[in-house]
């Protein structure tokens, strides 16, 4: 797609429009990378990333996720998102070397109709 200056990508944004922030890393914030506030992407569009992770980035668990303000819950409920993990948190804290590596992804979704719930549970009781 070719670049509308001042925008990086689409210069109107529709209701899918989207992008993607890659929160908390290093990233560069231009056009093409991590560039949030001029970055527009609509459907049926094309648009590369090209996002470089610079090589001293901490080790540790990001996530990326679409950032068009007024869009953003609907994209993140219809799954835009995601973990990114830079190895090595072994190096920065040894009592971690070894262990299995597990990622659990939890999100919190509204229900249509907002259902009550079955019962109520508090933690540290029994259901």
């Amino acid at each position: 797609m070719p670049l509308n200056p001042p925008n990086c990508g689409a210069s109107i944004m529709g209701p899918s429009s989207l992008n993607l922030h890659y929160h908390g890393t290093n990233t560069s914030p231009t056009c093409h990378s991590d560039e949030v506030i001029k970055t527009i992407i609509n459907s049926g569009q094309t648009f590369q990333y090209d996002v470089a992770f610079p090589a001293d980035e901490p080790p540790g668990l990001y996530w990326y996720h679409p950032h068009v303000h007024g869009q953003l819950e609907q994209a993140l409920q219809g799954g835009v998102a995601g973990s990114i993990v830079v190895d090595g948190i072994e190096n920065v804290q040894p009592a971690v070397s070894g262990l299995r590596q597990r990622i659990l992804i939890v999100r919190d979704q509204e229900v249509p109709g907002k259902p009550a719930p079955a019962a109520t549970f508090r933690p540290g009781t029994s259901p």
